[in-house]
């Protein structure tokens, strides 16, 4: 008997104990008092970023790590928002417990365009904080606001094409300048600079001589195969269209120009802002000064029958770097000296850029 109560007793005190440890971790408190916010730094506070670059390091976000008074494992997640969106609908990248997140040139790009909406060949404002979450029953930390901009670059849509050899460039279809087809439906359209008068030329399907459509004989914008070759007379540069199903074609020299109230006081909606064409980069270009908040289009030879802008104009279709035709107006962000650039070089991938001097 007395063997037995010893062992009750033994295991009773144990039971004890046990009690007394889980007692113990049960009155650990936790004290606000004595937590340490992380602390957030960049590696650049503005980056433009270039296609051919991709593989090189673009920015870089460094962690201090938060404290809660004790050992802990927090899990990290980096946030980024518009700039003045105060974190209302932030990004974010979980980074669990490392201290640092770093992005390409190709990862950053791909990262502002498609979840920042980023607007290619533009600077864009984002701010970026660090959010320390250690349980649900722990308030979240946050880390100090860093501020930066961004300038992706844009990215090639590729799109059916047939080729436009002539004697600007050698006759030589492999090397010629191209139209696009956009909608997939044999109607070509593109921008070429014809730098002498009575240039010549042929449009070829692929790239060679293969097949090729030229002018029926009448001069009346029809094409025909192994037709006669089509002459632009006076030197300059020219909106191509080839309807190849109905065998049409039309040349539209054009000069292009900024306008808006973006450009007020000395310009505005009714005042074009002439730009020069570079043709060794191929794109129009014009230094000037803008004012955030107003608005601008491009437009050709002074009216509104050619104009581009940028997303919907009802809204559906956000703003992205790419130009459209008779798009909405383009809002500049903030109010500074210029360069702006409008490149319709590459057919069906018009775009244009905004550089702060």
């Amino acid at each position: 008997m007395k063997k037995i109560f010893f062992s009750w007793s033994a295991i009773a005190l144990m039971s004890l104990c046990i009690i007394s440890c889980d007692k113990e971790e049960d009155q650990i408190v936790f004290d606000a008092s004595k937590t340490k916010n992380p602390v957030l730094s960049v590696s650049s506070v503005s980056v433009v970023l270039a296609e051919p670059d991709n593989s090189k390091s673009a920015l870089s976000f460094t962690v201090q790590s938060s404290d809660y008074g004790f050992s802990a494992g927090p899990v990290y997640k980096l946030q980024i928002d518009k700039k003045g969106n105060d974190f209302k609908s932030p990004v974010e990248t979980t980074l669990g417990n490392a201290l640092q997140k770093s992005f390409t040139v190709k990862e950053l790009n791909k990262f502002a365009l498609e979840k920042l909406s980023s607007i290619a060949g533009v600077s864009n404002d984002f701010e970026a904080r660090i959010k320390s979450d250690l349980s649900a029953a722990v308030a979240s930390l946050y880390s100090n606001t860093v501020s930066f901009s961004v300038t992706p670059y844009f990215v090639l849509q590729e799109y059916p094409v047939v080729y436009v050899p002539g004697s600007y460039q050698g006759w030589a279809p492999d090397k010629a300048d191209q139209l696009a087809s956009v909608n997939y439906d044999d109607n070509y359209e593109g921008y070429i600079n014809f730098p002498d008068k009575d240039t010549e030329f042929k449009i070829t399907p692929m790239p060679n001589w293969d097949a090729d459509w030229g002018d029926d004989g009448t001069k009346t914008g029809k094409l025909k195969e192994k037709g006669e070759n089509i002459k632009a007379v006076d030197p300059g540069y020219y909106w191509i269209k080839a309807d190849i199903p109905n065998l049409k074609y039309s040349l539209t020299k054009t000069t292009w120009a900024l306008i808006g109230d973006a450009t007020a006081p000395s310009g505005g909606w009714d005042t074009d802002k002439p730009m020069t064409y570079d043709p060794v980069k191929k794109i129009w270009t014009v230094t000037l000064d803008l004012i955030g908040g107003k608005e601008m289009k491009f437009r050709a030879n002074g009216g509104w029958d050619i104009n581009y802008g940028d997303g919907a104009k009802d809204g559906s279709i956000p703003p992205d770097g790419a130009l459209d035709f008779d798009a909405a107006n383009i809002k500049v962000a903030n109010s500074g000296n210029y360069t702006v650039t409008l490149n319709l070089g590459k057919p069906g991938n018009y775009s244009y850029s905004l550089k702060k001097n």
